[in-house]
């Protein structure tokens, strides 16, 4: 009897390159009118307890449509609820941070999460990133460095702060779920980590009573269309994944910084200094030369188990 080999990704496939670059336009852009909202009264736990309201409801109607059984064993569901802490932070720090800095400088302290996960899994799987990935890490953390660097003199820390603390909580619960729960379908677990975070951030904003929402209509518009956007990408980025393969998705999935960076300027007129721009440029570089080298030794030990 033959066997059916799988449908192998098309890096060129014109419909995965659209839901992969409307993913990324939708992120860039979030982060943009949020802008509009803050300029309104609003503040980062409004916002992003906001998403999460939005995120969770849409999430389990994609699972369902898409035929996703939501249900998870007790252990796996404690792993994901661990998880759904940081996600919290990351939802509140990735958007809060526009608070108090400029949009391109919070995109690109949050997309360091990449780099975030290389260094865990040297540290916590003991696992040496060879000569390539480290040249690309020096790379990435070099421009991260010229960022701060050149930040800290003007910058609100808090903003700063929070920026890099979403990357990092982002890319803790990437590692920490490949690692751990991988074979947790991707939605799934994002739905699960989504659902204890809105519970955390519903119940934060309620205690406290801090949570300040848009005064005009203008606000309010923005406040839902940035938690559409952000919603909507996540779908998009999983429906890309079988059409062109992680390479090619992570690669556009690099752009969202830079959507936010060029809108941000477009709209507010808001920019950023040269050397923020530059260390921008070299964490993306980093990330890249990451990307092609974990493709290139998957591709290699793909070529190896297929039978002669």
């Amino acid at each position: 009897m033959t066997s059916v080999r799988p449908t192998l990704p098309d890096p060129n496939d014109g419909l995965g390159l659209f839901f992969s670059f409307a993913s990324s336009l939708g992120l860039g852009l979030a982060m943009v009118i949020s802008r509009f909202a803050y300029n309104d009264g609003a503040n980062g736990l409004a916002l992003g307890t906001a998403r999460a309201v939005f995120f969770v409801p849409a999430i389990l109607l994609f699972c369902y449509l898409s035929g996703r059984s939501v249900l998870l064993p007790f252990k796996d569901w404690l792993q994901c609820a661990g998880l759904g802490l940081f996600t919290a932070m990351g939802f509140y720090g990735h958007i809060g941070a526009i608070e108090y800095i400029s949009i391109g400088l919070a995109a690109m302290l949050f997309f360091t999460f990449p780099p975030v996960i290389a260094v865990l899994q040297a540290v916590v799987l003991k696992k040496p990133p060879g000569t390539a990935k480290t040249i690309a890490l020096l790379i990435a953390f070099g421009g991260l460095s010229l960022m701060l660097g050149v930040s800290f003199e003007s910058a609100n820390l808090i903003g700063i702060g929070m920026a890099l603390g979403a990357g990092i909580c982002i890319g803790w619960n990437t590692f920490w779920a490949a690692h751990r729960v991988p074979h947790i379908d991707g939605v799934v677990a994002v739905f699960h980590m989504g659902t204890v975070a809105l519970v955390i951030l519903v119940g934060i904003s309620w205690v406290s009573g801090t949570a300040q929402l848009p005064e005009t209509s203008v606000g309010w518009t923005a406040l839902i269309g940035l938690a559409i956007l952000q919603t909507l990408s996540l779908p998009l980025f999983y429906l890309a994944l079988p059409r062109i393969g992680s390479l090619k998705a992570g690669m556009l999935g690099n752009i969202q910084p830079v959507f936010s960076i060029v809108l941000a300027f477009l709209i507010f007129g808001e920019l950023m200094t040269l050397p923020q721009l530059t260390g921008g440029a070299l964490v993306l570089a980093g990330i890249w030369l990451m990307q092609k080298k974990d493709h290139k030794e998957r591709t290699g030990r793909s070529n190896d188990n297929e039978p002669a």
